[in-house]
């Protein structure tokens, strides 16, 4: 089965994924509504039937699913994290742009665990083969569109309802924080309130609700913060 699922999970379709998903610029600001991009409000310009997995995936028992991380070239590569990006919003996003309601729920609880399985299987590498880090993407990208690209990468830990699954989240964030100050020279003014942020249970709703903030000088970097 492992084979037959190579045969239509390939380079070809992770690249185009990776290469449509994200419909900003790789290049420049992402600026005023644009960092709705960031948490995905804006669809994606990918047919559904492009980015939701193939329905081979779904005669395998996630017991029988095969290591993801075979489906994808070495490391090193220097396609690996495009690749990886790919392959990795296949299972969490697609999902999700195709099932809602009761039939989304039950959905997810199948591919869900293929995709947090591949997520932190990618976290034991060094940073240098990391397909998630600034490291790996700076040359290519803008910083403004790595946030983007890096919470597509962290979703399946917030997707993941575990313990487990949030400490995760949380450690990807303090990752995502760290790298934007390092870059921008900026310090987050909200870490001073972080304790009391961490324990509002309805922070994350309001600001969901409430919208990314707009204006000239408004960033995915300072949206980010």
């Amino acid at each position: 089965m492992g084979t037959d699922l190579k045969a239509v999970e390939n380079p070809s379709h992770f690249e185009y994924v990776a290469r449509n998903a994200i419909p900003v610029s790789k290049t420049e600001a992402i600026e005023r509504g644009g960092a709705d991009h960031v948490r995905g409000r804006n669809r994606p310009r990918v047919p559904g039937a492009r980015l939701a997995s193939p329905p081979e995936h779904e005669k395998v028992p996630l017991e029988n699913m095969p290591d993801m991380m075979g489906f994808l070239p070495l490391p090193s590569d220097p396609e690996f994290p495009a690749q990886c990006l790919g392959l990795q919003m296949l299972p969490d996003q697609g999902p999700r742009l195709l099932c809602k309601g009761i039939d989304g729920r039950w959905t997810n609880s199948y591919f869900d665990p293929i995709s947090h399985k591949l997520a932190r299987s990618r976290l034991p590498l060094p940073l240098e083969q990391r397909p998630d880090t600034w490291a790996r993407w700076r040359v290519l990208v803008s910083l403004d569109y790595w946030i983007t690209l890096w919470f597509k990468f962290g979703a399946p830990f917030v997707h993941n309802y575990t313990r487990q699954g949030q400490v995760l989240a949380e450690q990807f964030t303090e990752e995502t924080r760290a790298t934007v100050e390092q870059v921008t020279g900026q310090a987050d003014p909200n870490r001073r309130d972080r304790e009391s942020i961490l324990t509002d249970t309805y922070g994350f709703e309001r600001m969901v609700a409430v919208g990314a903030p707009q204006g000239d000088d408004v960033t995915a970097a300072s949206w980010c913060f």
